[in-house]
């Protein structure tokens, strides 16, 4: 017996293609392939037509724009509106802020917009490039403060604002203070911790300067006198002491006075012009014994003009002896020795001196 085979109905078949058409319209809506979406809802929607009619029913998706701050709800293709045309109270709903992200969703290198919930997106999901900024690094900044210096990796340093800071991208510049030795002949120039270098390791060019030399030493005290060849005498701190530069100038003591001359009085006071003494400058003709006035008990030396003393001032050793004594002198006429200790005035004693006649 022959089969037969039943056909579907044509309404049926034309009703089950226009419900995947509709379903390939809300995916291909979500891929923002908005044109094509209208394109397939005209479709379905003709295909569901009332047959005796032919008038298509309307979705969301024909809707081209929704208000200030609402956006298309979320499957436009699944709604259909009441009348022949789409109103906004029907396919819109209210745009999201972006403060419904929490800060931490935006991407490395960007920050949060400014009052984010002022901020309205364009679709019923808000996108990082919506609700984030870029934030700038440190590589945008073109000069630091006096006596700071950029920081390290400028490109890989954020800054936490639209504007960067001095303080995000700029550190103290070093000073003199953190250079511990200096090149031969050279010292760490004066208050080094307030000398801020150009980078970030001081240079002995900027922190270092020639030590002085005796030069720099325009006079010494009275008694002293600047070394010889000064500039080859370089000093050990940025000023020369008196120690390095000037000599003590010697004193008249140390001098040897030539033949029939003496030192002057006081010579450990009499300080030279020179490196070695003078004897115009430390001594005197040497005196003599002419006019030394003898003691009691003693008497000139004989020809006193003649004996030269050894120092300024004659001494009485120098210049004069004792005297004689009437001991052992015979007197005249029976007459007797008064004091035989007493000492006579002159180099030879006199019966006069010696025995009185009363």
């Amino acid at each position: 017996m022959a089969k037969f085979h039943s056909h579907p109905d044509r309404s049926s078949l034309k009703k089950n293609m226009g419900i995947l058409l509709v379903f390939f319209a809300a995916v291909i809506y979500l891929v923002q392939d908005l044109p094509f979406a209208v394109l397939f809802s005209v479709f379905v929607h003709g295909a569901k037509a009332d047959d005796r009619t032919r008038r298509p029913a309307r979705s969301c998706v024909t809707m081209r724009s929704c208000p200030e701050r609402t956006v298309l709800l979320p499957s436009p293709a699944l709604k259909l509106c009441r009348g022949s045309g789409c109103t906004a109270e029907e396919c819109c709903v209210a745009a999201p802020t972006c403060d419904t992200r929490p800060d931490t969703w935006c991407p490395f290198g960007s920050r949060p917009v400014d009052n984010p919930a002022a901020t309205y997106c364009a679709g019923n999901v808000c996108m990082p490039k919506e609700c984030c900024e870029l934030v700038p690094t440190c590589a945008s900044m073109t000069s630091c403060p006096k006596n700071y210096l950029p920081h390290r990796n400028p490109s890989s340093t954020y800054c936490s604002s639209l504007a960067c800071a001095p303080e995000e991208c700029c550190v103290p510049a070093p000073t003199c203070a953190t250079v511990t030795s200096c090149p031969t002949n050279k010292l760490l120039r004066r208050n080094p911790s307030t000398h801020y270098c150009s980078d970030r390791v001081c240079a002995p060019e900027e922190c270092c300067v020639a030590a002085p030399t005796c030069t720099t030493v325009t006079s010494c005290p009275k008694s002293h006198l600047l070394r010889s060849n000064p500039w080859s005498i370089t000093c050990r701190g940025l000023d020369c002491t008196l120690e390095e530069c000037c000599v003590p100038l010697p004193k008249c003591e140390t001098m040897t006075c030539p033949a029939k001359t003496v030192l002057q009085l006081n010579p450990s006071s009499k300080i030279c012009r020179a490196l070695d003494c003078t004897s115009e400058e430390c001594c005197i003709p040497a005196p003599t014994c002419a006019n030394y006035v003898c003691g009691l008990g003693m008497i000139p030396m004989n020809e006193p003009v003649s004996l030269l003393c050894t120092t300024a001032i004659c001494s009485i050793h120098e210049c004069c002896t004792e005297a004689y004594s009437c001991r052992g002198m015979l007197c005249p006429n029976g007459r007797r020795i008064l004091v035989s200790s007493m000492r006579c005035t002159q180099r030879s004693c006199t019966p006069e001196e010696c025995c009185p006649t009363s």
